[in-house]
């Protein structure tokens, strides 16, 4: 009950307990699970079980030779049911998981051996007895029956004291195997059963007790009964507790395995972005300098007929406003500006094609290298926002993979449905492609031939003609050449066609993508610390639910 307060206070701080503390508080139907090698003769035993405590046999325990039982069955034994688990080493997939999931919900389990004992592979009976990562264990609630006695090689009628002679030996000897097993039990925990002795009644149905009355006074049987019968009359309480606290203890270790599994995937998610979202820092770094020494170039590609533009005016006599104003024009008008200007345009559409092709190849390769080209269950890839938390329904890294998505969806909230991300895990880098130089330099003579009607120099010379100082009218004439080269060079870096306007686009893309690959890691990085939480409350338990078993160990 402590255990069980403790389970629902952790539950009050983090739904995922809930199942754990409402198993621990339910009180099932005690059962008695029969497990054990295909060849044991679990059937006949059930069979045999069910006549003695006078109920009615079952269709489905017919008797063959080979691994009968196909899935857990399920039959009234007195107060209790018996369970049928298909047998273990069946060579029939699934199985032994079907035998060590049958198991859990025991109240007893009673493991059913040949008279050969130990055979093969002994893995899901030492499962059963210690349990699991994720399952609890049922010693010492087991007992060991050895079927099948009538097979030890001498007639229990004739030679009775030599029969149970070779029993209590077969008992021995199957002590001695289960401790090299690491399953030590003590002899009370062990009996020799021949619950079909010769096979007399063997497919027969109906069957009754009276059907094995010959041979009851040597098969075993009735002492088994007797401690079934005694019980199944007083512990009942007890057997039910102890299996609501078995299952609760499984759905812990479930919880705490998947806890596991969950806290390693976020870190790994948070790792893996580190060398992403570097290469994307870099690409935005290289692609602000590139596009300040592109303005820079330009600015120096423009110097030169500005300059001499402005020596021009400097040298243009005094009223001579017509040459004056052809001297402003000349800085545009020049074929030879035009010719530096286009030259300067391939050599800037270079560099940004080379800056696209690094970072682009760059980019692809941390992602795929980070495995963000894995198609996984993400929220973004199919709508903003999404996802419940699916912890402690997910187990196993296959399970967690599927999962993850779900639960940074919940983390993520508005922020993933803010951001609109449409292309998490799946989204490849798409190709840019290219600017085309061609068109970059073809919009040159545009841009010139733009600046040149808005900076008509005789509209200017109207303009001033009304001012008398020349001095004043030359260095009006200077303010006027370099404002009007600032707006072709403003005009060219607005551009849609040039470099600029192609480098903004695509650093914009990738500085939204970088946002998102960090809101998206900022979320892996919190998940990992809420489950971290979850661990370390689940320790707690785990480590007192342990000291409970040994407890009952002890007993």
């Amino acid at each position: 009950r402590d255990w069980q307060q403790q389970a629902v206070r952790a539950a009050e701080s983090d739904a995922a307990f809930a199942a754990v503390a409402s198993a621990a508080g339910a009180r099932p139907r005690p059962a008695v699970v029969v497990a054990g090698d295909y060849s044991a003769g679990k059937s006949s035993f059930i069979k045999r079980m069910i006549a003695e405590f006078g109920g009615e046999t079952p269709q489905s325990l017919h008797i063959r030779a080979d691994a009968t039982t196909e899935e857990v069955g399920r039959y009234p034994l007195g107060t209790v049911e018996i369970i049928d688990t298909p047998g273990f080493q069946s060579r029939r997939e699934g199985h032994d998981d079907l035998a060590l999931a049958g198991s859990r919900e025991a109240a007893l389990v009673i493991v059913l051996l040949h008279v050969n004992l130990l055979i093969g592979d002994t893995t899901a009976l030492q499962k059963i007895a210690h349990g699991t990562s994720t399952a609890a264990g049922k010693w010492p609630r087991m007992l060991f029956v050895i079927n099948r006695c009538d097979e030890l090689g001498v007639d229990p009628i004739d030679s009775v004291a030599e029969y149970f002679h070779r029993r209590d030996r077969k008992c021995a000897e199957l002590v001695a195997a289960l401790n090299s097993r690491g399953i030590h039990v003590a002899p009370s925990h062990i009996h020799g059963v021949a619950s079909d002795p010769f096979g007399s009644v063997g497919a027969l149905l109906p069957v009754e007790s009276a059907n094995y009355a010959a041979n009851r006074g040597w098969d075993g049987i009735a002492a088994l009964v007797d401690a079934l019968r005694a019980w199944a009359g007083n512990d009942l309480d007890r057997a039910s507790a102890l299996v609501a606290f078995d299952d609760a203890l499984t759905k812990l270790l479930t919880l705490r395995e998947s806890t596991r599994t969950g806290i390693d995937t976020y870190r790994a998610e948070t790792g893996k972005h580190d060398s992403l979202i570097a290469s994307m820092d870099i690409c935005l770094e290289d692609a602000k300098y590139l596009r300040q020494s592109l303005e820079h170039e330009l600015a120096d590609a423009l110097a030169r007929p500005v300059l001499q533009a402005i020596g021009k005016i400097r040298e243009v006599e005094t009223g001579k406003e017509q040459a004056l104003a052809k001297a402003i024009d000349s800085w545009h008008s020049d074929p030879e500006t035009a010719s530096e200007l286009e030259r300067f345009m391939r050599r800037a559409t270079e560099k940004v094609n080379d800056w696209s092709a690094t970072h682009q190849s760059a980019i692809s390769r941390e992602e795929t290298a980070a495995g963000f080209d894995a198609k996984l269950d993400l929220p973004g890839a199919q709508s903003a926002g999404g996802g419940g938390d699916g912890l402690g329904r997910v187990v196993g890294a296959a399970g967690w993979a599927a999962g993850i998505g779900k639960n940074l969806g919940k983390v993520l909230g508005n922020r993933e449905a803010a951001l609109q991300i449409g292309h998490f895990f799946g989204h490849k880098f798409k190709p840019w492609g290219a600017i085309k130089a061609g068109k970059a330099v073809g919009r040159v003579g545009v841009v010139l031939g733009v600046v040149a009607v808005a900076a008509d120099a005789a509209t200017w010379a109207n303009q001033v003609s009304k001012m008398k100082d020349w001095d004043s009218k030359r260095d009006a004439a200077v303010d006027k050449v370099e404002s009007d080269s600032r707006e072709f060079l403003r005009k060219m870096i607005d551009e849609p066609e040039g470099p600029w306007s192609y480098l903004d686009a695509r650093a914009g893309q990738v500085r939204g993508l970088r946002d998102q690959y960090r809101e998206r890691q900022l979320a892996a990085q919190d998940e990992a610390e809420r489950l971290q939480q979850r661990l370390a409350t689940a320790n707690d338990l785990v480590e007192a639910a342990q000291e409970i078993r040994k407890v009952i160990v002890d007993e």
